[in-house]
């Protein structure tokens, strides 16, 4: 079995990533061309998004979840991310992350 998942933030929380996006993009329509890709091969990915989507692009995210196959899956409201935490990692090993885990 091959599982295929995709991590969708909100735009406003202003992401490290989000900067690489072309003006006027979010990643909820890079998400629509994803699903469109995944479903023309016949793949239902696992979609992570954060509850403030619904908030920030409530239209596209309805019209993606009526048009396309997939799964949503809660990724909190707002993506918390514990700051304390990540900092302590940070000068436990010179990284934010463990060894072996997403880079972030």
């Amino acid at each position: 079995m091959i599982i295929v998942s995709a991590d969708v933030h909100h735009f406003s929380m202003g992401g490290h990533d989000q900067g690489s996006l072309a003006y006027g993009e979010t990643e909820l329509k890079l998400t629509e061309k994803y699903l469109a890709i995944a479903n023309r091969y016949g793949v239902r990915p696992n979609v992570y998004m954060t509850g403030k989507i619904a908030e920030e692009e409530p239209v596209l995210l309805r019209y993606i979840a009526e048009n396309y196959e997939m799964e949503i899956s809660g990724h909190t409201y707002s993506a918390y991310q514990p700051w304390l935490i990540w900092g302590g990692l940070r000068r436990l090993n010179g990284r934010q992350w463990p060894r072996g885990f997403q880079k972030g």
